[in-house]
């Protein structure tokens, strides 16, 4: 059966509608642009520090690394050129110091004596270990102040303590006080201490390895006569 013309437009109408999809609506905010991978990528990435110079940050000298002749050069105590530091501590301060030292840094006595040797290059050629062990054998505030070893370790201990900016301790300042006249306790040793005395003087040596003579008075009552610091 033919259709008619107005049927025919009434079905093609239908086949239009029932294809056709409802457009979507526009976001205002949308961003329309293609995203680009690769700075997407760089993004995400944590920006990466730039490797530092060889040698900055970096301690240049080990904490552990032994103290050295060399690296304490650059401090220079009065008299040092002529072998004449005053000193001021005891041979028993310095023997202290002496095991401590050798105790912390594990450093063998012949290393010990070598860096010892220049501080003595004017009165001797080197210290020994000999000069060291017989100076750690002794006993009492003048107990080997003869010895090279003991001006040698006061030397070293002294720049030690600057270099640390250590203050001086209470028995530093009384050793100044005590041995201000003289210029440092003397490098005597006390087994090379001859006195002439009467029989009725005694003498000592007290902490501060200063040699004192007392006089026995009436009802052995004793007074300082004098003493080897005045």
């Amino acid at each position: 059966m033919a259709r008619s013309r107005t049927d025919l437009k009434q079905a093609q109408d239908q086949r239009c509608i029932s294809c056709a999809k409802p457009l979507q609506e526009r976001d205002a905010n949308a961003n329309t642009a293609t995203p680009n991978k690769n700075t997407n990528d760089d993004a995400s990435k944590k920006p990466s520090s730039d490797p530092k110079p060889p040698g900055q940050g970096k301690r240049l000298v080990k904490k552990d690394e032994p103290t050295t002749a060399s690296s304490l050069a650059s401090i220079r105590p009065e008299g040092e050129e002529t072998e004449s530091v005053p000193i001021y501590a005891t041979a028993n301060d310095v023997r202290r110091d002496i095991k401590a030292h050798l105790s912390k840094t594990n450093m063998a006595k012949a290393t010990f004596v070598r860096e010892l040797s220049h501080f003595v290059s004017v009165s001797t050629d080197k210290v020994t270990t000999r000069h060291l062990d017989s100076l750690l054998k002794m006993k009492g505030p003048r107990g080997g102040a003869h010895s090279p070893a003991f001006y040698a370790a006061y030397v070293f201990f002294e720049k030690m303590r600057v270099r640390d900016g250590k203050k001086k301790g209470v028995k530093r300042e009384k050793m100044e006080e005590v041995w201000a006249k003289k210029g440092g306790m003397q490098r005597e040793g006390s087994h090379n201490l001859y006195l002439t005395m009467l029989s009725t003087e005694r003498s000592c040596i007290d902490q501060y390895g200063c040699v004192q003579i007392w006089e026995t008075g009436p009802g052995g009552m004793q007074r300082l006569k004098c003493s080897e610091a005045d």
